[in-house]
């Protein structure tokens, strides 16, 4: 029965409304431009181990002289984002201009081979070319015999890694079969076979090869065996033309083309399935009335379902069309996808192991020739094709117009693009523009965070797509809010090994909005490492510390160099952590403070004073403290101790320890709306002269400048190569960190194999307990690229060019780092998981690691107390409990003639600061006789240094 064409617009309404609810980040279209004057015919694409396809097309024009053929390979990541584009001349003398004429393969080693028809003389033949998994050509090998006429249709590979090539010798088909090393195995003409030729051709399970194609003008299908014996063909009396073949599991052939609907000479999709024997099961073959319609391709999912893919041509467009049927041949679904203001052709499909399809084709635009088409659906085969696009660029005039004269693009910055929780990010080209396929919903434009002196032009940066198909230009124009440099600083390196050198990379940008003149870095080597080269001669300002003069760099220029220094021998033991910092000038704040913050600013210092350990707070600000801060000091792995903090100007507070074998670490907060970066923080040990070693690693550093940066690396002796660290490490043996903290994230890699590794993606799907929308990517060993879709962060190292350890240990490694933060306030025990996947070229995942982290509220029970107090007398409160009026006993504070003054502070118990007495020996009691009833807290402070606490108890 045939399907009328409003049969077929209903059914893709009803999908259409269904991918309304799809996620934002699902799925992405492609549009592959082809140089100008050329066209891109035959399409093919493979998914790779990866989750990314390989697309190749065949590309041909005419110079005026002689036809000029190419073949052009792409490959584009799970997100849509292009890693590259490689074009390869076809030698002379040139391949065939034709449709159907050219085929892509690719090994389970990500080894790519290509096959195509080639002019030799007058004859045709077979010509195969081995590439890379990068793309670089192995061999190329021509094959055929003289006065033949073959011409390549399609291409299989057998379980044992052999190329098996198909095609149609003037009126019969072919088969050749190629090792890897480009030796012919064997090459056969079917000359006892009725068939005109092999358009299409599939490899069972069992090693045998099924061919279809076309015998005068009916279908036909032939078995033959692993060494191309004939085993059985057949011809079924359906006018068309087959096109592709797959194996069913059990053993059945499904084939796919064109059928001829007689006498309106129309042309329907055609599908049929074939037994193993070659015995007719079913068939299919309707389509819209009145129009051209064609499969070009076949897949078989797990399930035995069949996917076909292919075109309709309906005037005055043309769209690609995905049906899906059961193993029964009942339809399933059928998608259309294109565009109205331009023809669509799909020649290829696959399914995506993370769920979806993924089809390769050509399109035909307004005024434009053929370009390279392709896309991913969701895993209800819907197409995100919405596209969003705009330039990022510089407003100097504050008209909100990009003046190209006048003007400068901001290129390689990121873009920040919201629809509800989700958040995806990507790069501006070299010419500041975006370009994103996105589904339906209501989407909202960012830059990035740390753009702190400049703002968006006056407007509205949001969109709303309702349908697909939709296109919306949204230019974010960046004005300058004040003139500043805004200079920041990165530093890090792979690993750290006693006695090898370690490569630093130093990247710096300036996200101000004038010039930073004559800017340089600062960087501070400990006296474990030893300074070898730099990329930048610097100059020794003192010891131990090296300043590298940069220059200008101008607004929203970034810039890196490398420094290369030794880690000592005898001074060093593995798991020592070494720590290296840098600091960028000028170091200019231009960021006007709040008017809602006190003007306080906290700082805390922490030294060794024989077996005890000194940490102290300070008030450094010109205001006093408007709210209280928790002052936490954690000992060793687990143990934790709090106080709350009240300062005023000037004022400063000491705790003092009995040092043990553990690190001692004390943190607080700085005061709300402070306007910069900054979490005071000091970390001892080693007071008693054993050193912990990684347990400093358990504690987040205070390096919230951004003109400062502290890279702090565990010296290694074995190690993972490819590895994934999150820091802080965290408390204990749960990681325990506390809410709201930054973490940071270093993966390191190293291509262990035996060539040179090309293209290293790094993918990462983060944690949901993270804010992607603060997701900053640090410095790197290389150059890279970036993007976040759908969660998934994916790193991308294009032409890293990175050897193989066995050529050159020290440059076979390298790292990312980059930084986010937690969702605020999550709540107490949960566990921010990650773990990443780093792929070398088209090889299968290396997994790293999986970090974890805990979030732990910092406990009010304190397992040690300061011992200030044991060193200056029993402290207490008399009576207790107490009912109108109590004294503070403390005999040792109070000598004969004179007079000790002791702040005593109280706070409620539900943490709210309640009064501050002055106590001394002429004047010990206070009363309580107006206070509620309840449980207090109290701390007592005598010459700046921290006596002790307790709990006092009103009845």
């Amino acid at each position: 029965m045939k399907c009328k064409a409003i049969q077929f617009l209903i059914i893709f309404l009803l999908l259409l409304i269904g991918a309304l609810q799809s996620s934002f980040a699902q799925g992405w279209e492609k549009e592959i431009k082809v140089p100008t004057g050329k066209s891109a015919t035959t399409n093919r694409l493979k998914v790779l181990p990866d989750g990314s396809v390989l697309k190749g097309a065949y590309l041909s024009y005419y110079n005026g002289a002689a036809q000029i053929n190419q073949i052009q390979l792409t490959r584009i990541g799970i997100n849509g984002v292009v890693y590259w584009n490689r074009f390869y001349e076809m030698p002379s003398p040139s391949w065939f201009n034709g449709p159907w004429m050219f085929d892509l393969e690719t090994t389970a080693d990500g080894t790519i081979f290509l096959a195509g028809t080639v002019f030799v003389g007058n004859d045709r033949q077979v010509q195969v070319w081995r590439l890379k998994p990068s793309g670089q050509t192995v061999w190329i090998r021509t094959f055929g015999l003289a006065s033949r006429l073959e011409a390549v249709e399609d291409m299989g590979i057998t379980a044992e890694g052999d190329v098996v090539i198909a095609g149609t010798d003037e009126t019969r088909p072919f088969l050749l079969k190629v090792k890897p090393n480009g030796t012919q195995v064997w090459l056969k003409y079917l000359s006892n076979s009725t068939a005109g030729g092999a358009k299409g051709m599939a490899i069972s399970p069992n090693g045998n090869i099924g061919i279809t194609g076309s015998s005068s003008g009916n279908a036909y299908i032939a078995l033959l065996s692993s060494d191309a014996t004939l085993l059985w063909q057949t011809t079924y009396p359906y006018r068309g033309q087959n096109f592709a073949i797959a194996a069913m599991p059990n053993g059945s052939w499904v084939v796919c083309g064109n059928y001829i609907e007689e006498p309106t000479i129309d042309f329907d999709p055609f599908l049929m399935c074939a037994d193993a024997n070659g015995t007719l099961l079913w068939e299919h073959h309707d389509g819209p009335d009145n129009s051209l319609e064609v499969y070009t391709q076949v897949v078989v999912a797990q399930n035995n379902d069949i996917y076909v893919a292919g075109w309709v041509s309906e005037v005055p467009n043309a769209g690609g069309i995905i049906a899906r049927f059961n193993e029964h041949g009942n339809l399933l679904s059928n998608h259309l996808y294109g565009q109205p203001s331009r023809r669509e052709y799909l020649d290829d499909v696959a399914l995506h192991p993370e769920g979806g399809l993924v089809g390769a084709g050509r399109l035909e635009g307004i005024n434009t020739g053929w370009q390279g088409w392709t896309f991913r659906t969701t895993s209800g085969g819907v197409l995100n094709n919405n596209l969003l696009e705009g330039k990022l660029f510089s407003d100097l005039d504050n008209d909100c117009i990009f003046d190209a004269g006048s003007e400068m693009p901001v290129p390689n910055r990121f873009l920040n693009i919201r629809k509800g929780n989700d958040i995806s990010t990507l790069s501006t080209d070299a010419d500041g523009n975006y370009k994103i396929s996105v589904d339906t919903g209501h989407f909202e434009l960012s830059t990035e965070a740390y753009l702190n002196y400049w703002k968006p032009c006056p407007g509205t940066y949001t969109v709303d797509f309702h349908a697909f198909n939709g296109t919306a230009q949204l230019d974010y124009p960046l004005t300058p809010e004040v003139d500043c440099p805004d200079m920041t600083i990165d530093i890090s390196t792979s690993l750290l090994r006693r006695c090898f050198p370690a490569v630093y990379t130093v990247s710096y940008c300036n996200n101000g909005t004038v010039t930073a003149e004559d800017a340089y870095v600062d960087i501070f080597l400990p006296s474990e490492i030893t300074y070898i080269s730099a990329t930048i001669s610097p100059t020794l300002i003192m010891a131990n510390t090296y300043r590298f003069h940069i220059g200008d760099v101008a607004p929203l220029q970034c810039g890196s160099f490398f420094l290369t220094a030794q880690v000592g021998c005898d001074n060093v033991q593995n798991d020592d952590v070494l720590c290296v910092s840098a600091q960028i000038y000028p170091d200019t704040n231009c960021v006007q403070p709040s008017p809602l913050w006190s003007g306080a600013a906290l700082e805390i210092t922490g030294h060794c004073d024989g077996d005890t350990i000194a940490f102290i707070v300070r008030n450094i600000g010109t205001g006093n403290m408007a709210e209280q801060k928790s002052f936490v000091v954690t000992r060793g792995s687990d143990n934790f101790w709090q106080t709350p903090i009240l300062l005023t100007a000037g004022e400063a507070l000491a705790f003092k320890f009995e040092a043990g074998s553990e690190v001692w670490h004390a943190e607080i907060e700085q005061e709300s709306y402070f306007p910069r970066p900054s979490h005071p923080s000091a970390t001892i040990d080693a007071c008693n002269g054993s050193f912990t070693n990684t347990d400093m690693l358990q504690f987040a550093t205070d390096d919230g400048e951004n003109t400062l940066e502290r890279d702090c690396r565990q010296v290694v002796g074995s190690w993972d190569p490819n590895d994934k660290v999150g820091s802080p490490f965290g408390v204990g043996s749960g990681h325990a960190i506390r809410p709201n903290t930054e973490l940071e994230y270093h993966i390191r890699f190293q291509n262990t194999g035996t060539d040179t590794a090309f293209t290293v993606v790094i993918r990462d799907t983060l944690s949901p307990f993270l804010d992607h929308s603060t997701l900053k990517i640090g410095t790197a060993s290389h150059p890279y690229d970036y993007n976040l879709r759908n969660g998934v962060l994916e790193v991308v190292f294009n032409d890293i060019l990175l050897p193989d350890s066995n050529v050159n240990e020290i440059a076979s490694h390298g790292f990312v780092n980059f930084r986010i933060s937690q969702l605020p306030n999550l709540i107490p025990n949960t566990s921010i998981l990650n773990q990443a996947a780093i792929f070398f070229d088209f090889n299968k995942a290396v997994l790293t690691n999986s970090t974890f982290h805990t979030v732990t509220p910092i406990v009010t029970s304190a397992s040690h107390e300061p011992n200030n107090a044991q060193t200056q007398g029993n402290l207490q409160i008399f009576p207790n409990p107490g009912v109108n009026k109590i004294s503070l006993h403390a005999p040792s504070l109070y000598p004969d003639g004179q007079v000790a003054q002791i702040r005593l502070q109280f706070w409620r118990n539900d943490g709210v600061f309640w009064q501050e007495y002055l106590l001394n020996p002429l004047s010990p009691y206070l009363s309580c006789e107006d206070w509620p009833i309840g449980t207090y807290f109290y701390r007592a402070i005598y010459a700046g240094d921290f006596l002790g606490y307790g709990k006092f108890i009103k009845i």
